[in-house]
């Protein structure tokens, strides 16, 4: 499969007054005002990833096996219902695949990234339950309207600037079946003017990922910042509403 193109972003540009230039805002102050993030736009980060040296297949970012195996006893497995339909957005080179593949009966992995995506297909070739998806980093259009019964994100999020989270949670709205969970790792603390050491941070609070998932007509389980006494930044488990009044569902 070739490359796609890279999606074009837009950021506002500094603008022109009585026939004189005034000076450009510092980019954290404008990233706030429009909601934007040009270090963790579409086109950045497709070049970013595609670029990566997949060679440890993301463990580099485990701090311990210890640590990767209490994430999915305690969040994953107790979130995510076996023998059902299971998204993943961003597998990379499959970090999570493994556990997620285990226990689906059908896993459905989306990527911007061709390249991770690719690296997927080799490492789960004899997998008879996937399918593979390249995406433009916002939008779920290969998978069908309420199809899929769990979503899962770890890592990803946290590098996607918000208006794009705002598109992918409208389409996890579209494609989750009623009672279906998702469980989306996001930034929570959005950035600090001036902060010189955010790299690819995304430009998101857990105020505002809370409003995005209410005006989709998702409805918040709750929102984690540590299991097991680990501290870590997760956001966990947003579940679908179906017909009628709220259902009970799993704390």
């Amino acid at each position: 499969m070739g490359a796609p193109a890279c999606p074009r972003e837009w950021l506002p540009l500094d603008y022109l007054c009585g026939g004189r230039r005034r000076p450009q805002p510092r980019e954290p102050v404008r990233e706030q005002r429009y909601g934007l993030n040009a270090r963790t736009g579409r086109a950045v980060n497709y070049a970013y990833w595609q670029g990566w040296d997949w060679s440890l297949q993301g463990e580099e970012w485990t701090p311990s096996a210890a640590w990767k195996k209490a994430l999915i006893e305690e969040v994953m497995l107790p979130n995510l219902e076996p023998e059902t339909t299971i998204l993943e957005i961003g597998p990379g080179a499959g970090r999570w695949t493994e556990a997620l593949q285990r226990i689906a009966r059908h896993l459905i992995l989306v990527d911007l990234s061709d390249r991770c995506i690719e690296l997927c297909r080799r490492r789960f070739e004899d997998a008879g339950n996937m399918e593979f998806h390249v995406n433009d980093g916002r939008s779920l259009t290969a998978i069908a309207g309420a199809s899929v019964d769990g979503v899962w994100s770890f890592d990803v999020f946290v590098h996607i600037a918000p208006p794009d989270v705002d598109a992918y949670l409208g389409e996890i709205s579209r494609v989750l079946r009623p009672r279906g969970r998702a469980v989306i790792h996001h930034a929570r603390a959005g950035r600090e003017e001036g902060a010189a050491d955010i790299g690819q941070r995304s430009n998101m609070t857990a105020e505002k990922f809370a409003d995005m998932v209410a005006k989709h007509n998702l409805k918040l389980i709750g929102q984690l910042g540590s299991w097991d006494q680990r501290p870590r930044e997760v956001e966990r488990a947003h579940e679908r509403q179906g017909p009628g009044p709220p259902r009970s569902h799993r704390a």
